[in-house]
């Protein structure tokens, strides 16, 4: 009822009403009178009661304009306020997970012939939470599995005796948090005298995933040499093979590549 009342007693609604009236009024009076032609003061008031509903019109149309003009800011400002919300939300969450950040190790051959410099990396805005390392040595995992006495050793060996055969070629390291954009020393990778070739395989887990980062050096006139890519999430965030690094028989490089 109260919405009605606001209705009838708005300036545009008066107008059309008031118009309605004062052209029926005077199309009354134009049709009762008995004088040939109407009377000037009924056509004006005709006239003008034409332009009042008019008038009116125009205004409502304008009213409506307004409305609906109105109508799309606040939904604009509700879709902003909504994204505003939705990136804040997305934020804390990286804050606590970890975001897109992820961290990798930072290799450089030493001046000393059979050592390689660690440091760990880490890239993007956010810090990372729970990380923990695991270095796997290949060529000494697989000298493990084949100088095991047992035959059949897959087949033969319990869960637990295999996964403990398997870190006796791993080192494991448990970090804990890491700020962003920062650098952390490692103890560096000891390269053998006696061969020409060694090969890692590191996973670095944080609470946000894995990065597997693969390495492998090659002894070239003396000299070691690195190729190295990155996987994060399935696809390689990084990746550095030398033009002149060792291929196979088949001509394809360390990885199929």
């Amino acid at each position: 009822m109260n919405d009605f009342l606001k209705y009838l007693c708005n300036p545009t609604t008066i107008a059309l009403v008031l118009g309605g009236i004062l052209t029926s009024f005077f199309g009354f009076l134009a049709g009762i009178s008995k004088s040939e032609q109407t009377p000037k003061w009924i056509a004006w008031g005709s006239f003008i009661a034409g332009l009042i509903v008019i008038g009116a019109g125009i205004l409502s149309g304008y009213q409506d304009q307004l409305t609906a003009e109105s109508a799309l800011k606040k939904t604009k400002q509700i879709a902003e306020i909504s994204q505003k919300n939705a990136e804040l939300n997305k934020k804390i969450s990286a804050s606590i997970t970890g975001g897109n950040s992820y961290c990798y190790f930072l290799i450089s051959i030493s001046s000393k012939s059979n050592i390689a410099d660690l440091m760990l990396i880490t890239e993007g805005e956010y810090p990372l939470f729970d990380v923990e390392l695991q270095i796997h040595d290949i060529e000494k995992r697989i000298e493990n599995f084949i100088t095991k006495p047992q035959k059949g050793i897959a087949s033969n060996l319990s869960q637990t005796e295999f996964f403990k055969l398997l870190n006796k070629s791993s080192k494991i390291v448990k970090i804990g948090n890491i700020s962003p954009h920062q650098g952390y020393p490692f103890e560096p990778l000891l390269l053998p005298n006696d061969a020409n070739k060694k090969t890692y395989q590191i996973d670095i887990f944080a609470r946000n995933g894995r990065i597997i980062q693969f390495v492998q050096f090659r002894k070239i006139q003396g000299k070691w040499k690195k190729a190295e890519k990155m996987l994060l999430h399935d696809g390689i965030v990084k990746k550095y093979i030398p033009s002149d690094f060792p291929r196979d028989d088949d001509s394809k490089i360390i990885w199929g590549e």
